[in-house]
C-alpha cells in the first residue's frame, strides 16, 4: 500500500522546515448525490509551486465489498498520514533526479542532457546570480554537443574542439570561467557515481596575465559626459555615480533613497547584501555627486535610486540592462571600441584619483576591496602601479 504513495511523494529533506499539509480524510457521499464514488483527499506541500495542493484519491472505488472498501480505505489513509507527517511532500524535479540517479546506478543509459540536469539540480541552494553563471556557461558548451548522446561520450578528447573555439572568440579570463564551471558540474556527476572521471580535469588553464581593464581619457570623458548630457541625461548621472563613488554597476543598481546618508553624513551605505565583497562599507560622496543625488533624500526611502527607465522609482532595473543600453545608446553612437564598457567609468574614476594624489589606501577603501593583493593587482591591470624607488631614484 506504501508503495502507491511514494511514486507521488518525495522523502524530507531534514534540513529544511516542516511542510505544511493537511491530513487526509474519507469522504462517503449521500445517498442523494449523482456521484457515489468515495473519494480520500488531503493536501500535500508542491515544491515547484511553493504551497499546499489538494489531492483526491478514487482507488478504493475497485473494491465492491463496501465494508472491505471502508477497511482498505483506512489503512490507505493512516499510511498517507504517516508519510505527510514525516514531510513527505511533492517535488517531480527532485523525484526526476532521484530516477536519474537510480538509472546511473543501475548502469542504464544517461543522456548528457539527463546527467546536466542532475548537476544543475544539485545547485538549486547557490545564489541566483551564481546558479545563473553556470546556467550559461553550460548552455554555451551544450550548444556544441548532441545532447542526447550517452554522458560517456564526453572525454578529453571530445571537449577539445570546443576548447578550441573558446580559445579564439573569448579571452582567458571566459575561457577559465567555462572550464571552472563545467568541471564543477561534472563533479557532481562523478560524486552521483554516473561517470567515473572527470574530462574538465584535464582541460588547460590558459594565463590570465594582469588583465588590462580600460579607462577614458580626458578628451573621451568630456565627449561622453556632453554627448549623454544631450541624448541620455538619466545614463549621465548613473556614470558620474559611478565615477564618484567607484561603486560597481550592480551595487548602484540595488541602492535605494535611505541609503543616502542613512548612517554618516555625505556617504552612500552599501549593506553587505548587495556588495559585491558582502561586507558593509561607506562610500564617501564627493561634492560633485553629493549636490545631485541629495535631492533625491525627499523620495520615499523604498525607491530605488536608479529603478525602471534608470529613474528613482519603486520598480528595479538589473545593471545588465543598464549596461546595455549604455553600449547601445552611448557607445556604439559614439563608435567606440567594445572594450569600453560602463565599468570603465569605475577605472577612469580610480585612475584620476590616483594621479591626482590619493593614497592607495584611501582608493581601496572607496572601492571595498578586502585585501591589499587583489587591489594591487586592480592598479596593475590599469597601468598604476608604479615601482617608486625606480621611478624617483633610477
Amino acid at each position: 500500500m506504501v508503495a502507491t504513495i511514494l511514486p507521488l511523494l518525495i522523502e524530507p529533506d531534514y534540513f529544511q522546515m516542516p511542510h505544511k499539509f493537511k491530513e487526509a480524510k474519507l469522504f462517503i457521499p449521500s445517498k442523494q448525490a449523482k456521484d457515489q464514488r468515495w473519494c480520500i483527499e488531503y493536501y500535500v506541500y508542491n515544491a515547484q509551486k511553493g504551497k499546499i495542493v489538494r489531492k483526491r484519491d478514487y482507488k478504493c472505488n475497485k473494491i465492491v465489498d463496501l465494508k472491505k472498501r471502508k477497511a482498505w480505505a483506512i489503512k490507505f489513509i493512516a499510511a498517507i498520514n504517516e508519510k505527510l507527517n514525516e514531510g513527505y511532500h511533492i517535488d517531480s524535479e527532485k523525484l526526476a533526479a532521484q530516477d536519474l540517479e537510480n538509472r546511473a546506478k543501475n548502469k542504464k543509459f544517461i543522456s548528457i542532457k539527463e546527467a546536466m540536469a542532475i548537476a544543475i539540480q544539485n545547485k538549486k541552494n547557490l545564489r541566483p546570480k551564481t546558479l545563473k553563471n553556470y546556467s550559461d556557461y553550460l548552455k554555451g558548451w551544450l550548444k556544441h554537443v548532441d545532447v542526447n548522446l550517452h554522458i560517456n561520450s564526453v572525454t578529453p578528447k571530445s571537449i577539445k574542439p570546443f576548447l578550441n573555439i573558446l580559445q579564439k572568440k573569448v579571452g582567458p579570463r571566459t575561457y577559465n570561467n567555462y572550464v571552472q564551471h563545467l568541471s564543477s558540474l561534472f563533479a557532481v556527476i562523478v560524486e552521483s557515481e554516473i561517470i567515473e572521471v572527470n574530462p574538465w580535469l584535464k582541460a588547460p588553464k590558459l594565463d590570465n596575465g594582469v588583465g588590462k581593464n580600460i579607462a577614458y581619457k580626458k578628451d573621451q570623458q568630456r565627449e561622453l559626459l556632453n554627448y549623454m548630457d544631450i541624448h541620455f541625461p538619466e545614463m549621465r548621472l548613473y556614470c558620474e555615480t559611478i565615477y564618484y563613488t567607484l561603486a560597481r554597476p550592480n551595487e548602484i543598481s540595488h541602492l535605494k533613497v535611505k541609503h543616502l546618508e542613512m548612517y554618516r553624513a555625505k556617504h552612500l551605505f552599501i549593506p553587505a547584501e548587495i556588495s559585491k565583497n558582502k561586507t558593509d562599507r561607506h562610500v564617501a560622496l564627493p561634492d560633485p555627486i553629493y549636490k545631485k543625488l541629495i535631492e533625491f533624500k525627499k523620495l520615499p526611502g523604498d525607491w530605488y535610486l536608479f529603478g525602471k527607465g534608470i529613474k528613482p522609482g519603486l520598480n528595479f532595473m538589473d545593471a545588465r540592462y543598464v549596461s546595455d543600453a549604455y553600449r547601445t545608446r552611448v557607445i556604439k553612437k559614439l563608435g567606440y571600441a567594445k572594450d569600453y564598457t560602463l565599468y570603465s567609468w569605475k577605472h577612469t574614476g580610480v585612475v584620476n584619483n590616483y594621479i591626482a594624489g590619493l593614497s592607495p589606501a584611501s582608493l581601496r577603501m572607496q572601492i571595498g576591496h578586502n585585501d591589499t593583493g587583489s587591489f594591487e593587482k586592480y592598479l596593475k591591470s590599469l597601468g598604476l602601479f608604479e615601482n617608486k624607488e625606480v621611478m624617483e631614484n633610477y
